[in-house]
């Protein structure tokens, strides 16, 4: 009884902490981002929308220890404990493989949002504080926010891929 409990409040906490994580980074792209490019005096919008992913980098990496650490109680609870998880005979089956998968992308994952968020994220932000109202970025500095652009889509479909990798580890693959 109290291992089925325990279980339910690590899925609660986990979906919740996904919710947060994903849910914030949306927001972030889809609303922080536009509002900043219009944003009066010319100038203020980088400042604003750094100040912005600050805060919400620090939540989403809080909220990526919650996952981790609830997914790794999930799993314990429903049974697949570190003995299970070192056997040959585990990886094989359906929820081995969506679980190496899964891993696999919350490994790249992490990599990239650590790049995002530590090194071309305040690069860019430093190199547009710096300049004056109205003054185009260097070309370098277009090139790389692009690439910023490019990596935080990449991770907003990698976080939705491995939220549906994770109902399919309880529910089952589809087909």
């Amino acid at each position: 009884m109290f291992d089925e409990t325990l279980r339910i409040a690590l899925i609660y906490i986990h979906v919740i902490a996904a919710t947060v994580w994903i849910g914030g980074s949306l927001t972030v792209a889809l609303v922080l981002v536009p509002v900043s490019r219009r944003i009066q005096p010319p100038g203020a919008g980088p400042r604003f929308l750094r100040e912005a992913a600050r805060r919400f980098s620090r939540i989403g990496w809080v909220m990526l220890l919650v996952l981790v650490i609830s997914g790794i109680g999930i799993l314990d609870r429903s049974g697949i404990d570190f003995d299970v998880l070192t056997g040959s005979r585990f990886w094989g089956t359906e929820i081995g493989k969506v679980l190496a998968i899964k891993s696999s992308l919350i490994g790249l994952m992490i990599v990239m949002t650590y790049v995002h968020d530590f090194i071309l994220g305040p690069r860019i932000a430093d190199a547009l504080e710096g300049l004056e109202p109205g003054q185009r970025p260097p070309p370098q500095v277009a090139i790389e926010r692009r690439r910023l652009i490019a990596l935080a889509r990449l991770n907003v479909l990698l976080m939705l891929s491995i939220a549906a990798l994770g109902v399919m580890m309880f529910r089952g693959v589809p087909g």
